[in-house]
């Protein structure tokens, strides 16, 4: 073995990568210089705008029940039976850490998200120089950069995909340095860290899987025996799971997790395939393809081959990984953007893996794209945050007209619970869940009614064209204009809390497009 091979642990051949270059480089060499300072200012630029600019949009829908989430259950609460959602028990689990750290500190669920992404990408780029070769961190890095914080897929200023994108890049660091270097520690890790992502969504197992398949097909290194080295994988991905579930124990809710599942499985199997589904995959492919294609075409002549390494095992580690990740979010089916977001790893991984050099300005063509619809669509959020974070008006005058244990209820709710601090008055944060399933509608009419019933709430806040949103939501959103029986459940369900609005309530006030109904019967 050479000096510069053994350098580079046997992964690169370090004089073509490397070349000496005399004086009359000179110039050639600070364009280089130049072009990679402004590839690395648009990427960082794109990555900080868009994510801060989503402190001006505070608690939006989702991150706001996912916030609601951690209060809930950090308070003592019961999840599935005071707050009910279809997410795995270990978000709440999760939530309620980040909640007992960050409290309703929206910006800093905001900055978590943002340097959770921007440690991905670098700790990716790292891990493919040294399983590959030091020309791989420079496209890895860039790509993940960009893709983890590509605007249309970050889609909120908190959302789980980050938060998975994140345990699988660790996984997949692991699983790249014990390719090359076999450890049962790192075998350990891998199983660990993508069965922590897992607890949050089950398909993020991924990694450790495309990992296995990897070690399968490593003819040429020296390594211990495959089932030894799944045992370890195995053992890592039950530790987050048996720690998951000793919490479900001790909290009382493992008799709803098959009611939990029964959801979810109605939740999928009868999401119907429409025209979004199938309009998604070739524009998934050209925002993905696009960088890699350009690549290919503009970087002039292949890179000198690799010395000795184990190529072919980190190729079917990424590839696998991108196909199961990839039918994970087919499996979800209602292909919203933000699942997308988990692809950006494994495919910054192919990028980096491409046998071409790592020119600038050839990434930054194949980057641009998704780079300019950041920036773009980050002015919009940082518009808002240029006009200061408040709270709701509604929220400010329920703070005024009720008292600490006065329950409320909104559509949706949490944004409204989390800034006044008062009692839930219902077990759903949205009644959006109504579109689950074709029964959905019925069953959680029937279970809010109760609700309410129970809890009296002393307001109820909706949105001002309310009657309007629903006719509109059962024409436009596909869940429920191609599921005829759900649509038809979805408008007399709207049309029952009408009726019990009438009976109960009354039109106290509008604010900011909100109605506010008072209770007249307490």
């Amino acid at each position: 073995m050479s000096l510069s091979t053994e350098i580079t642990g046997g992964i690169c051949n370090r004089p073509a990568d490397f070349p000496i270059r005399s004086k009359s480089d000179e110039s050639g060499n600070q364009r280089v210089v130049g072009a990679g300072m402004v590839m690395a200012g648009l990427c960082v630029f794109s990555a900080v705008a868009g994510r801060l600019g989503f402190i001006g949009r505070p608690f939006g829908d989702d991150p706001a029940i996912f916030i609601y989430m951690g209060k809930f259950v950090a308070e003592g609460g019961r999840l599935y039976q005071g707050l009910f959602d279809t997410k795995p028990p270990g978000v709440a689990l999760l939530m309620s850490g980040l909640w007992r750290v960050l409290g309703d500190w929206w910006a800093g669920y905001v900055i978590l998200q943002m340097v959770l992404s921007a440690l991905a990408a670098w700790g990716l780029g790292v891990a493919a120089r040294r399983a590959v070769c030091p020309r791989a961190q420079r496209p890895t890095t860039l790509f993940a950069a960009v893709y983890l914080n590509f605007y249309l897929f970050v889609f909120s200023g908190f959302q789980l995909e980050t938060l998975l994108a994140a345990f699988a890049v660790l996984a997949a660091v692991a699983a790249l340095r014990s390719l090359q270097r076999p450890s049962a520690g790192l075998d350990l890790l891998v199983g660990i860290a993508a069965g922590c992502a897992a607890m949050l969504k089950p398909g993020a197992a991924a990694v450790a899987i495309a990992f296995l398949a990897a070690v399968m097909v490593r003819p040429s290194c020296e390594s211990p025996r495959w089932w030894k080295r799944a045992l370890s994988v195995g053992v890592g991905l039950m530790l987050p799971a048996a720690g998951v579930l000793w919490w479900c124990h001790e909290r009382q809710i493992i008799e709803s997790l098959p009611m939990i599942w029964h959801e979810i499985q109605l939740y999928t199997q009868q999401t119907p395939l429409g025209w979004p589904f199938w309009i998604k995959w070739p524009l998934l492919g050209l925002v993905f393809g696009f960088p890699v294609v350009v690549r290919l075409v503009t970087s002039g002549r292949p890179a000198e081959p690799d010395g000795p390494t184990c190529r072919v095992s980190i190729w079917t580690f990424a590839l696998i990984w991108l196909g199961l990740e990839l039918a994970g979010v087919a499996m979800q089916r209602r292909m919203y953007l933000y699942y997308f977001l988990v692809l950006a790893p494994p495919m910054a991984l192919i990028y980096g893996l491409l046998p071409r050099p790592d020119r600038w300005w050839p990434i930054l063509a194949g980057l641009s794209p998704a780079l300019l619809v950041s920036i773009a669509m980050s002015a919009w959020s940082a518009r808002a945050l240029s006009q200061g974070v408040s709270m709701l008006p509604a929220s400010r005058y329920l703070i005024e007209h009720t008292r600490a244990r006065d329950a409320i209820w909104g559509e949706p709710m949490a944004r409204l619970v989390l800034e006044t601090n008062r009692p839930a008055g219902a077990r759903f944060a949205t009644a959006w869940y109504f579109a689950n399933h074709d029964d959905a509608p019925n069953i959680f009419l029937k279970q809010l009614l109760e609700d309410w019933e129970r809890t009296r709430p002393l307001y109820i806040v909706l949105p001002a064209n309310q009657k309007q949103w629903v006719r509109d939501v059962t024409e436009i959103v596909p869940s429920l204009s191609m599921r005829p029986v759900r649509k038809k459940n979805f408008l007399l369900a709207w049309g029952m809390i009408d009726a019990y609005l009438d009976h109960h309530y009354k039109l106290e006030t509008t604010l900011d497009g909100r109605h506010l109904f008072r209770r007249v019967d307490r």
